[in-house]
């Protein structure tokens, strides 16, 4: 991303997308649901947005949430796992 309207744009397109599938992940009453994988470049830069995410997540999906981060330079630097039930690592 190379301007912040980028990111907002970004976030923006992400929301629809994730939003779509918690829906879905309620109405089929999926046991667990995953905000995202390995998106090291957002999830390291943007805590606030991810937390709004979350949030709107939250308000769709009444079940736990996780987020699957890199093992690699990614999940020890992740600002937002409280927001979350579960800390997922891919390894």
């Amino acid at each position: 991303m190379k301007t912040e309207q980028d990111w907002q744009r970004w976030f923006i397109d992400y929301e629809r997308f994730i939003l779509h599938y918690a829906r879905l992940a309620a109405a089929m009453k999926v046991e667990l649901f995953c905000v995202g994988v390995e998106l090291a470049g957002a999830s390291l830069a943007r805590e606030a947005d991810w937390r709004r995410v979350i949030e709107k997540v939250r308000e769709r999906y009444p079940g736990p949430l996780v987020y699957a981060a890199n093992w690699w330079e990614e999940y020890d630097r992740i600002l937002f796992w409280d927001a979350l039930d579960y800390i997922g690592v891919n390894c």
